[in-house]
């Protein structure tokens, strides 16, 4: 009878004695999204976390021959400023410029 009592005590812990698993997904269960969502926080965080060990900035440049993202700290030209967005976007055009290509039947 002993055994009984506990292990419907543990029910009502976990919210397993109502109807249908309600009082389940009410208490403890509800739990289960917010452990979710802090998990997916975690992950984007260190998705967009700059590449160097340890450096808890956000990773917002790329590493100009390679897939690295950095933070502008840790970036090997510095924090870019609008003259050098500038000269870079220039170039880009002139190389998509030279390169385009038509096609003829």
């Amino acid at each position: 009878m002993a055994d009984l009592v506990v292990v419907m005590g543990l029910g009502h812990l976990v919210g397993a004695d109502g109807n249908e698993w309600y009082n389940f997904w009410s208490g403890l269960g509800a739990d289960v999204g917010q452990v979710a969502l802090f998990g997916a926080a975690i992950g984007l965080y260190r998705k967009h976390n700059c590449h160097v060990h340890r450096c808890w900035r956000i990773a917002k440049q790329q590493v100009e021959g390679t897939t690295w993202m950095v933070c502008h700290k840790h970036h090997p030209d510095g924090k870019p400023t609008e003259a050098h967005m500038t000269a870079l976007a220039e170039k880009k055009r002139a190389a998509d410029a030279g390169s385009s290509v038509t096609l003829t039947d």
